[in-house]
């Protein structure tokens, strides 16, 4: 019988290793996704100071920067495997590290054989529970070589805790909070999710039948580990840090000794509680001080969360109706993905059904639906927590044939139990290979957006923007999606935010991002340092952040976000995109040189569906530059200039920019020109110089570089009879 799990175990773990390489990238994809990007900068920074791993992040959130959340030791560890396995190209390096979620989704393959096995299961059980096994998300979910996932050790992690109220494992349990602490920048709120769940098994003493609370009344020093764990990896992170900070710090946005302290007070509620229980045969005594001692705990954890600024940030984050925040976190009960192929969540929701008909048959002496209930609530909250929990769903699948065989055995059905289990396990599984398979191959987004990255690698070596950036006194302001490739190619600052943090990080995106023109704009970003602006989708980029929380643009306006380009022909704010070479060619009245236009367009449409434009470059690089001043008189009684040129586009199209330039009263007018004309090495081809029209004049001016460079003024223009 062992050699026939042994068996059946290598053919499953097979088809799992087969489903998740299936279809790799040809080129190194390690940039298709900004974490992973990230993930490979802090490991060759900690090849270069090895052991030491930087643990504030200079470069993101220009010009403070930030102390980063992630896992010193998490880090150190892929370094590790570096040095181990002697790799010295960063091909090679992202190639290895990329496996590690594959080795996570055959670890819970094992772990699920060694639950089957621990608990007798038969054979004709493990045919059902492997095949459900498969589409677990770490076995799902593409993989791509050279990416990395951060959340492949949460994922086994949340697994692991999550099982033991199951099947609970001394060893299994030590292995869950080492991964949840020294592996998950997501520690802090699973390992609080952990423990509040056992809260609720000890304090209902209907599900008595649970082995986890079995082991928690037999030994309550259980629930102080986590405390333990999280003191440890604080220590560890301390001692890997490359740059000392105060050990005693005392800080939610980072680690910190809050996080062992926090642990450490809650494990000490959960062992008071079992004491108590233990101790009193009065419900209403033990009820009392229960309350009691809440209460004590409750005003502790009040000072705690006002002293490390989680009372602050917690405050901001529900009271605040303007706050920013990432659209792809929000509730995926929201999320395009739930309505097309967001398998896991819609299994979820079936099970839990399951269960809860089950409970009410057993009049709720087990306890699994509520976990389950409290897991599937916690996960709608954001998408991020929902992937790191859905890794559980493999164990619910275990217990799910389990229970479905107990449903069909009860009553009529018990003689045709086999069949309809049969025929409704076919359905599952059909309907799952239906949703993910036309996710295994790489979407065209994808590969564009490699490209894109692409042409930035190859603009910055052009431009040698590391070299100018390294002096400290630049930054570039990118969205979030580019933004760690940015500090990667170049090493230098980035203005660029995920969103998620509290003060003083998000009023200063805030700032920049709400200016209402684009002469506002500007002066902000001078005021930073900026030299450089990069714009990535813009539509999707800049839209998507301006939000509230009820779906709503902060500003009346939609596109908010677009200033620096959405003008018509009077200079005035239009709610909809203008067509595309118009619009860029506002750029050079505020001094935002063109450095790079994309070949690669997209699609705008405006409320209507009505096609506004079908070739606006997807990725423009700008540079902010003095620019040349022109100045004059209009010779006639026009009351406004335009002043363009023509271009030759990516396409090798020919298309003429132009922009209306007011002119006052007494017929004199001033405009601010960023790129030299004609020239054909910026990032737009400009074939002639500067056209000024006005209704029966035009004059001709000639810009070079190094007139733009130097900021130069220009008040003298020979006027002409068109």
């Amino acid at each position: 019988m062992i050699e026939r799990y042994k068996f059946i175990l290598l053919f499953f773990i097979g088809m799992a290793f087969y489903w998740l390489v299936y279809n790799p990238y040809r080129i190194n994809p390690v940039y298709i996704d900004p974490d992973s990007t990230y993930q490979v900068k802090r490991v060759k920074d900690c090849l270069d100071n090895y052991p030491k791993v930087q643990s504030h992040d200079s470069n993101s959130h220009y010009p403070k920067g930030m102390a980063t959340h992630w896992e010193n030791f998490y880090t150190f560890a892929l370094a590790s495997i570096v040095k181990l396995t002697e790799l010295g190209c960063q091909r090679d390096m992202s190639h290895i590290l990329s496996f590690v979620p594959v080795l996570v989704g055959l670890l819970a393959l094992l772990f699920l054989y060694c639950i089957l096995k621990k608990n007798k299961a038969p054979l004709k059980w493990f045919w059902l529970y492997a095949p459900f096994a498969l589409f677990a998300p770490e076995c799902s979910s593409n993989f791509y070589l050279g990416t990395i996932d951060h959340h492949a050790f949460i994922q086994l992690a949340v697994f692991l805790l999550i099982s033991s109220f199951w099947f609970f494992r001394k060893s299994v349990y030590v292995c869950a909070l080492f991964l949840c602490f020294f592996f998950s920048p997501e520690s802090m709120v699973f390992g609080t999710l952990f423990l509040c769940l056992s809260a609720l098994l000890i304090l209902n003493p209907l599900w008595d039948s649970s082995p986890f609370r079995k082991q928690l009344f037999s030994r309550p020093v259980l629930v102080l580990w986590p405390g333990c764990f999280s003191f440890v990896s604080y220590g560890v992170h301390w001692l890997l840090e490359l740059e000392r900070t105060d050990f005693f710090s005392f800080s939610v946005l980072h680690k910190s000794l809050f996080q062992p302290v926090w642990f450490l007070s809650l494990g000490v509620l959960l062992w008071l509680y079992i004491w108590l229980y233990q101790s009193h045969k009065s419900n209403k005594v033990l009820f009392g001080k229960i309350i009691l001692v809440s209460l004590v705990f409750g005003v502790l954890w009040g000072f705690l969360f006002w002293e490390s600024g989680m009372l602050d940030l917690i405050i901001k984050r529900f009271s605040n109706p303007s706050r920013l925040f990432v659209a792809e976190e929000s509730s995926p009960l929201f999320f395009p993905s739930f309505t097309r192929s967001f398998l896991h969540y819609k299994l979820y929701l079936i099970y839990l059904a399951l269960s809860v008909f089950l409970a009410v048959k057993s009049r709720f002496r087990d306890p699994k639906w509520v976990v389950l209930s409290m897991v599937i609530l916690f996960g709608i909250t954001e998408m991020r927590f929902l992937k790191a929990i859905s890794t559980c769903m493999m164990l619910f699948f275990v217990q799910g044939c389990r229970d479905v065989w107990r449903l069909v055995s009860m009553g009529q059905l018990k003689r045709k139990g086999v069949l309809f289990t049969q025929v409704l396990l076919t359905a599952v599984m059909s309907f799952a290979l239906i949703q993910l398979l036309p996710a295994r191959l790489a979407s065209r987004t994808e590969r564009e957006f490699l490209h894109i990255v692409g042409e930035l690698e190859s603009w910055s070596k052009r431009n040698q923007v590391t070299k100018q950036l390294q002096r400290g006194t630049n930054a570039i302001l990118c969205p979030w999606s580019l933004g760690h490739h940015v500090n990667y190619f170049t090493n230098s600052g980035v203005l660029v935010d995920p969103f998620n943090f509290p003060v003083p990080i998000e009023p200063t995106l805030k700032e920049i991002f709400t200016k209402k023109n684009a002469a506002e704009f500007l002066s902000l970003l001078r005021g930073k340092d900026t030299e450089w602006v990069i714009y990535y989708k813009p539509l999707r980029e800049y839209q998507n952040i301006m939000r509230e929380q009820k779906s709503e643009a902060i500003h009346t306006l939609p596109y908010r976000g677009f200033n620096l380009f959405v003008y018509d022909s009077d200079g005035l704010d239009v709610p909809f995109l203008k067509p595309a070479y118009s619009l860029n060619a506002a750029n050079f009245e505020f001094g935002f040189q063109v450095s790079h236009f994309s070949d690669q367009h997209e699609l705008f449409f405006n409320k209507q569906q009505e096609l506004l434009l079908d070739k606006r470059p997807k990725f423009q690089i700008f540079r902010m530059v003095p620019g040349m001043t022109v100045s004059g008189r209009v010779p006639d009684q026009s009351s406004r200039v335009s002043i363009g040129y023509t271009i030759v586009n990516g396409l090798g199209e020919r298309r003429e920019m132009r922009y209306m330039v007011p002119v006052s009263e007494d017929g004199s007018f001033s405009v601010n020109i960023a790129n030299p004309a004609p020239s054909m090495t910026s990032g737009l081809r400009i074939l002639t110089p500067y056209i000024l029209r006005s209704d029966t004049y035009q004059a001709k001016v000639f810009v070079s570089t190094e007139q733009i460079e130097k900021g130069s003024f220009r008040n003298h223009l020979d006027w002409v009879l068109k």
